[in-house]
Protein backbone atom coordinates (compact mmCIF):
# COMPACT_ATOMS: atom_id res chain seq x y z
CA UNK A 1 0.00 0.00 0.00
CA UNK A 2 1.48 3.41 -0.50
CA UNK A 3 1.92 6.09 1.78
CA UNK A 4 0.73 9.03 -0.18
CA UNK A 5 -1.44 8.59 -3.97
CA UNK A 6 -2.28 12.05 -5.66
CA UNK A 7 -4.70 10.79 -9.01
CA UNK A 8 -5.64 13.06 -11.76
CA UNK A 9 -5.55 16.14 -9.89
CA UNK A 10 -7.16 18.97 -11.15
CA UNK A 11 -7.31 22.85 -9.63
CA UNK A 12 -8.46 25.81 -11.77
CA UNK A 13 -8.22 29.74 -11.40
CA UNK A 14 -10.71 31.25 -13.34
CA UNK A 15 -9.80 28.83 -16.28
CA UNK A 16 -6.07 28.94 -15.58
CA UNK A 17 -4.58 25.30 -14.78
CA UNK A 18 -2.30 26.01 -12.12
CA UNK A 19 -2.82 22.21 -11.80
CA UNK A 20 -3.71 19.61 -14.20
CA UNK A 21 -4.07 15.61 -14.11
CA UNK A 22 -1.14 15.79 -11.75
CA UNK A 23 -0.55 11.90 -10.58
CA UNK A 24 2.33 10.28 -8.24
CA UNK A 25 2.74 7.25 -5.69
CA UNK A 26 5.07 7.71 -2.50
CA UNK A 27 5.77 4.50 -0.94
CA UNK A 28 6.63 4.09 2.48
CA UNK A 29 9.78 5.13 3.65
CA UNK A 30 10.59 6.96 -0.05
CA UNK A 31 11.27 10.82 -0.85
CA UNK A 32 9.61 12.33 -4.10
CA UNK A 33 10.95 15.52 -4.79
CA UNK A 34 8.82 18.50 -6.47
CA UNK A 35 10.81 20.69 -8.66
CA UNK A 36 9.79 23.40 -11.05
CA UNK A 37 9.62 27.56 -12.20
CA UNK A 38 7.60 29.90 -10.36
CA UNK A 39 4.16 29.41 -11.17
CA UNK A 40 4.66 25.92 -12.09
CA UNK A 41 1.92 24.69 -9.81
CA UNK A 42 4.01 23.41 -6.71
CA UNK A 43 2.73 25.08 -4.04
CA UNK A 44 -0.82 24.57 -5.36
CA UNK A 45 -0.11 20.83 -5.61
CA UNK A 46 0.66 20.86 -2.10
CA UNK A 47 -2.42 23.03 -1.04
CA UNK A 48 -4.73 20.33 -2.38
CA UNK A 49 -2.43 17.56 -0.78
CA UNK A 50 -3.10 18.47 2.37
CA UNK A 51 -6.30 19.91 1.95
CA UNK A 52 -6.13 23.80 2.17
CA UNK A 53 -7.83 23.91 -1.42
CA UNK A 54 -10.40 20.61 -2.98
CA UNK A 55 -9.57 19.99 -6.18
CA UNK A 56 -11.90 20.21 -9.26
CA UNK A 57 -10.99 16.90 -10.24
CA UNK A 58 -8.94 14.24 -9.50
CA UNK A 59 -8.12 11.93 -5.58
CA UNK A 60 -5.76 12.53 -3.05
CA UNK A 61 -5.49 9.01 -0.76
CA UNK A 62 -2.86 8.74 2.47
CA UNK A 63 -2.16 5.19 3.64
CA UNK A 64 -4.76 3.46 1.62
CA UNK A 65 -7.68 6.01 2.48
CA UNK A 66 -8.98 8.96 0.12
CA UNK A 67 -9.10 11.97 1.69
CA UNK A 68 -10.37 14.20 -0.62
CA UNK A 69 -12.86 15.69 0.37
CA UNK A 70 -11.47 15.67 4.09
CA UNK A 71 -10.52 18.91 5.46
CA UNK A 72 -6.74 20.19 6.68
CA UNK A 73 -7.53 19.30 10.27
CA UNK A 74 -9.15 15.90 9.94
CA UNK A 75 -5.94 15.04 6.90
CA UNK A 76 -3.42 16.49 9.89
CA UNK A 77 -4.62 14.64 12.80
CA UNK A 78 -4.04 11.72 10.21
CA UNK A 79 -1.00 12.34 9.95
CA UNK A 80 -0.94 14.29 6.27
CA UNK A 81 0.24 18.02 6.90
CA UNK A 82 1.86 20.80 5.46
CA UNK A 83 4.67 23.53 6.94
CA UNK A 84 4.61 27.07 5.28
CA UNK A 85 8.19 28.46 3.81
CA UNK A 86 8.14 30.94 6.91
CA UNK A 87 8.31 29.16 10.15
CA UNK A 88 7.57 31.13 13.61
CA UNK A 89 6.91 29.94 17.10
CA UNK A 90 3.99 30.91 18.90
CA UNK A 91 5.54 34.20 20.88
CA UNK A 92 3.08 33.65 23.97
CA UNK A 93 4.08 30.14 24.48
CA UNK A 94 7.59 28.46 25.90
CA UNK A 95 9.52 25.91 23.87
CA UNK A 96 7.92 23.00 25.20
CA UNK A 97 3.92 24.31 24.52
CA UNK A 98 5.56 25.33 20.99
CA UNK A 99 6.52 21.29 20.42
CA UNK A 100 3.47 20.44 22.25
CA UNK A 101 1.08 21.99 19.53
CA UNK A 102 2.89 19.81 16.31
CA UNK A 103 2.46 16.78 19.19
CA UNK A 104 -1.36 17.42 20.11
CA UNK A 105 -2.35 18.72 16.63
CA UNK A 106 -0.09 17.11 14.04
CA UNK A 107 1.76 13.99 16.00
CA UNK A 108 -1.00 12.23 17.00
CA UNK A 109 -1.23 12.71 21.39
CA UNK A 110 -4.40 12.49 22.37
CA UNK A 111 -4.08 14.55 25.66
CA UNK A 112 -1.71 16.73 26.83
CA UNK A 113 -0.11 14.81 29.16
CA UNK A 114 0.82 12.80 25.82
CA UNK A 115 1.89 16.11 23.87
CA UNK A 116 4.04 16.46 27.01
CA UNK A 117 5.87 13.29 26.78
CA UNK A 118 6.04 13.69 23.20
CA UNK A 119 8.08 17.11 23.80
CA UNK A 120 10.28 15.91 26.65
CA UNK A 121 13.31 14.23 24.63
CA UNK A 122 13.42 17.41 22.28
CA UNK A 123 16.82 18.62 24.20
CA UNK A 124 16.03 22.27 23.63
CA UNK A 125 12.72 21.72 25.14
CA UNK A 126 13.76 20.90 28.34
CA UNK A 127 14.37 23.64 31.02
CA UNK A 128 12.89 26.32 29.08
CA UNK A 129 9.92 28.17 30.80
CA UNK A 130 10.72 31.78 29.04
CA UNK A 131 8.24 32.30 26.13
CA UNK A 132 9.54 31.48 22.63
CA UNK A 133 9.75 34.97 21.84
CA UNK A 134 12.62 35.54 24.41
CA UNK A 135 14.74 32.96 22.98
CA UNK A 136 16.91 32.13 19.85
CA UNK A 137 15.93 28.21 19.44
CA UNK A 138 18.62 26.22 17.03
CA UNK A 139 17.19 23.45 15.06
CA UNK A 140 16.16 20.51 16.97
CA UNK A 141 18.19 17.29 15.96
CA UNK A 142 15.71 15.54 17.74
CA UNK A 143 13.51 12.38 15.68
CA UNK A 144 10.27 13.48 17.97
CA UNK A 145 7.72 15.20 15.50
Amino acid sequence: MALLEAEGLVRRFRGLAAVDGLSFTVEEGKTLAVIGPNGAGKTTAFNLISGLLAPNAGRVAFRGSDVTRKRAHDRCRMGLGRTFQVVQPFAELDVVGNVMVGALFGGGAKSVERGRSAASPCPIANGSSSPARSRRVPPCSCSTR
